[in-house]
């Protein structure tokens, strides 16, 4: 993998983690929920549902993030540019 890829999927990958959670936001402030609702469901991807919201919520935008740049680095290098 060169380093140009690299960056370009990374790039991507972080502008994808932004922009991919503003639709759940929206919908949780539509119908009256908590906007952190979706982070915390992230979170149960890496702890258990017993966890504390603020370790679930933590754990869940380290769980989003890593997901939207691994795949923003994976489609940057087998698409073509």
């Amino acid at each position: 993998m060169d380093t140009p890829s690299l960056r370009a999927g990374l790039r991507a990958g972080a502008v994808a983690a932004v922009l991919s959670g503003a639709p759940s936001t929206v919908h949780a402030l539509a119908t009256g929920r908590s906007p952190l609702g979706a982070v915390e469901a992230a979170g149960t991807l890496l702890l258990p549902d017993e966890a504390p919201p603020s370790a679930r919520a933590t754990a869940g935008v380290v769980a989003h993030g890593a997901i939207s740049l691994g795949w923003g680095v994976v489609l940057a290098v087998v698409l073509p540019r």
